[in-house]
């Protein structure tokens, strides 16, 4: 039998139609047992994690029965400028994870402890929880009970990331724009020169959230975008694309978020990572030294909340790694952004 080929798992960025991709997951789900329960149970724990967001904001999600209802609910509330952002990454995680357990149940050899070639699996910002699960689940049982309980973590995540950010600022926008063409070194240039000339507050200041092939993606402030291009020609001329990402990421610059508290426990952190499985870093291109779900989670959320993501630096790890290998199987699952191309 031949060797089986090595492979590449990709769970893309936020900035993508995450209804459209949960319309998919459901309908694929029909014939699917665990995608279907994994729906059922996830529009369980968001209800019973509604408690979390202040009175008016669960008055506005409360009408819900299924998780399609509850993101139809968010779409209309998000064209309205009142929809929480820690439900839109709530939304985005369903739409990954859901996608999958489908693609475990329709191919269960993604899960095989059995396979022999090395798996690395890339997870861009957000994407890295369904990428700890998809190392360490053994088969689409354990996958369900994972999802489960990073439900709750990605949710308890975006209300600490979502409250952070309406410290900072409260005005509606977006939080992040791409700009092609232009060397990440004078990007990082610019932006200092203009956080110093124009005594932003560190808390408030704009940074390089991620490095592409193409350029960077710049975070900060809705406010702060337009005083920064009439501070810098350059930017205001370059090539840009507004991204629908609200809040903080990446962000080395902010006081990191409580970890502990985001992750609580769970049983299913004790699941241990399958061998020659890994999932890479997207600050440091390199694979988490962890050994069980719970001290990659732990790993993942500080590379989500604090540190740069430098896909250039991931896609170079990965042709090191592949030189030698004449083929590779790909495997994307989820929205698949624009920005996180690397």
């Amino acid at each position: 039998m031949a060797e089986p080929l090595p492979r590449l798992i990709l769970f893309g960025d936020q900035d993508a139609d995450t209804l459209s991709y949960i319309k998919g997951v459901i309908l694929q789900s029909r014939n699917l047992p665990y995608a279907f329960r994994f729906l059922r149970d996830c529009a369980d724990e968001v209800q019973a994690l509604l408690s979390g967001l202040d009175a008016e904001e669960r008055r506005r999600y409360s009408r819900f029965e299924d998780i399609l209802e509850l993101a139809v609910i968010h779409d209309e509330l998000t064209e309205e400028s009142l929809s929480n952002e820690a439900i839109s990454i709530v939304l985005f995680f369903i739409s990954q994870f859901g996608g999958l357990i489908v693609r475990a149940e329709q191919d269960p050899s993604l899960l095989s402890t059995s396979h022999t070639s090395s798996v690395y699996i890339i997870g861009l910002s957000f994407g890295l929880l369904p990428a700890t699960a998809a190392a360490t689940a053994r088969d689409v049982g354990e996958l369900l009970a994972i999802g489960k309980s990073l439900v709750a973590v990605i949710f308890r995540l975006g209300l600490q990331q979502t409250r952070k950010a309406l410290e900072i600022e409260s005005a509606p926008g977006s939080w992040a724009t791409e700009v092609n063409n232009i060397a990440p070194g004078e990007v990082e240039a610019i932006l200092s020169t203009f956080n110093n000339d124009m005594a932003i507050p560190k808390h408030r200041r704009m940074y390089i959230r991620t490095i592409t092939n193409r350029g960077v993606v710049i975070s900060g402030p809705p406010s702060l975008f337009s005083e920064l291009y009439s501070y810098s020609p350059i930017l205001a001329s370059a090539s840009k694309t507004q991204l629908p990402l609200k809040g903080l990421a990446h962000a080395p610059h902010i006081p990191p978020l409580d970890i502990d508290e985001i992750l609580s426990t769970s049983s299913v952190f004790q699941f241990p990572v399958r061998a020659k499985v890994h999932v890479l870093s997207t600050s440091s291109s390199r694979p988490f030294e962890g050994q069980g779900l719970g001290s990659i989670l732990a790993e993942a959320l500080v590379d989500i909340t604090q540190r740069m993501q430098i896909l250039t630096g991931v896609s170079n790890y990965c042709v090191s790694e592949f030189q030698s290998d004449k083929t590779v199987e790909l495997v994307t699952i989820g929205p698949q952004s624009r920005a996180g191309e690397a």
